[in-house]
């Protein structure tokens, strides 16, 4: 299970912390959760300023399934302008 989010994703209530609720109740087992800096929800839908969203949500993703499909659930390597949780 993989959750995106950004910084600047806002919510109803709670800002974009409250986008990682269902994350933090996950039990462990090949699941991350990867915080892109500034990014705001529309940038995820390609609005706005979103080719650096977009770069490292591909990148993330990316290496995310490439561990699945290698059934290497690991600590994932830093990545600038994205920070990264596995568990």
């Amino acid at each position: 299970m993989l959750v995106t989010t950004g910084t600047r994703d806002k919510a109803l209530e709670g800002g974009w912390k409250s986008r990682t609720i269902a994350y933090a109740d996950m039990s462990p087992g090949c699941k991350r959760l990867d915080v892109v800096d500034g990014a705001t929800h529309f940038n995820f839908a390609g609005i706005g300023l979103a080719a650096k969203t977009e770069e490292l949500t591909i990148g993330a993703t990316s290496s995310f399934l490439n561990n699945l499909r290698n059934a290497a659930c690991s600590t994932p390597v830093p990545v600038r302008g994205i920070s990264m949780e596995a568990k």
